[in-house]
């Protein structure tokens, strides 16, 4: 069979990679969850001061996100913090600061930590979870408790981090306009909306083509290392996916911000290596550094993959050794979606299913969590995650 074009095996993981448009829909279309919202935004523009967003794993690539999403929305004074140092290291926290806190499931010891703590300090509290999560019982009138999708076959996440940046949105959208900031709401809605028409796409098995192709040349030489690169949000897609892939499949990935990898871990790659590039704009200092990137790549030997858009006045010449995929997601007006939050949430979905085509390749279960394996299996349960 040939391995480029392979139709994907079903499983948990993929079941609910093609259920995200129909999720994301439903959060919203549900009146409850836009009763939620509007409390949620009222609380965040009464507050004079420090928007604290807390998870850990994805929920804290979703936190890094939505920094990056609430600056677009004119919510400048927003921190993302992991939900281990929110919890146990000092934080400049006061009453009239807003927490949000996202968590899958509710279980993250930690993440509920971070949660006592803010509850203590008399902060106002905004609970991104899926449904059925145990945070519901922190639900009051100065804690709001949002529930996202219906809970994972897999850990391994994907509908619930794009479910929670969905309702991040929506948060977004409405403080903006709260605090009178009509042109950054007017924005993030234009992009919103039209991330919501794209969705269907996304579930596409018509545009998989280059991801199966790409999973193929990665998995082809199992001693070829693995990287991921982004500018701007898509810095944190990049960190997202390299956990997606460690998680699908057992391999290592790394995940950089671009001024990162170039500062040092550049060198650590070689010949023969992969590196997987987000670009969201075509123009621009951030769109040259990208370029860059692939250049110094190539000049390395290493195999590089541009998932988005290159510079304009590109040239055939001037992309010799990149393979290209100009997927949907790069179909948002730079200056509407100027940190790219929106082009990678589209990023993020392909990326989904790459890790699934490289778990399939490599004959791992993307559902398990490595649980068939008995020394992982021993060594989660004498955890307390």
């Amino acid at each position: 069979r040939d391995q480029k074009n392979m139709d994907l095996v079903d499983s948990g993981t993929l079941q609910t990679i093609r259920l995200q448009p129909s999720h994301i829909a439903a959060i919203v279309a549900n009146e409850e969850t836009k009763q939620y919202i509007q409390c949620a935004a009222s609380v965040i523009a009464a507050s004079s001061r420090n928007i604290f967003v807390v998870g850990t794993g994805s929920s804290f690539h979703a936190s890094q996100m939505t920094q990056f999403l609430f600056r677009d929305a004119g919510l400048l004074r927003t921190w993302a913090v992991s939900s281990f140092d929110f919890a146990l290291y000092p934080q400049p926290l006061e009453a009239n600061d807003v927490v949000i806190v996202y968590s899958h499931r509710g279980t993250k010891s930690f993440s509920v930590k971070a949660i006592e703590k803010s509850k203590e300090l008399g902060c106002a509290l905004v609970l991104i979870t899926g449904q059925g999560s145990s945070l519901t019982q922190f639900r009051s009138d100065k804690i709001f408790v949002i529930e996202t999708v219906p809970n994972e076959i897999s850990s391994c996440h994907t509908s619930s981090y794009t479910g929670a940046l969905s309702v991040a949105t929506l948060i977004a959208i409405e403080s903006a306009k709260q605090l009178n900031k009509l042109d950054n709401a007017q924005s993030l809605q234009t992009c919103f909306d039209h991330l919501l028409a794209l969705l269907p796409a996304a579930i596409d098995n018509a545009s998989w083509s280059t991801l199966s192709h790409a999973a193929a040349e990665v998995v082809a030489n199992p001693t070829a290392r693995l990287v991921f690169v982004g500018a701007g949000a898509g810095g944190i897609t990049a960190t997202e996916l390299a956990l997606k892939v460690k998680e699908a499949c057992y391999i290592t990935a790394e995940g950089f911000p671009v001024e990162q990898f170039l500062h040092g871990p550049l060198v650590g790659y070689g010949k023969g290596d992969h590196v997987v590039i987000f670009s969201s704009r075509r123009n621009g200092e951030e769109s040259q550094r990208v370029f860059e990137v692939c250049r110094a790549c190539v000049l390395i030997g290493m195999k590089v993959w541009v998932i988005g858009e290159l510079p304009d006045g590109s040239t055939v010449d001037s992309l010799a050794g990149i393979s290209f995929a100009n997927v949907w997601g790069t179909q948002f007006n730079t200056e509407l979606d100027p940190s790219g939050f929106f082009a990678n949430l589209c990023f993020t979905i392909h990326s989904q299913v790459f890790a699934c085509y490289c778990a399939q390749l490599l004959q791992t279960d993307p559902d398990s969590f490595r649980e068939e394996h008995e020394e992982y299996s021993a060594a989660v349960k004498s955890l307390k995650l």
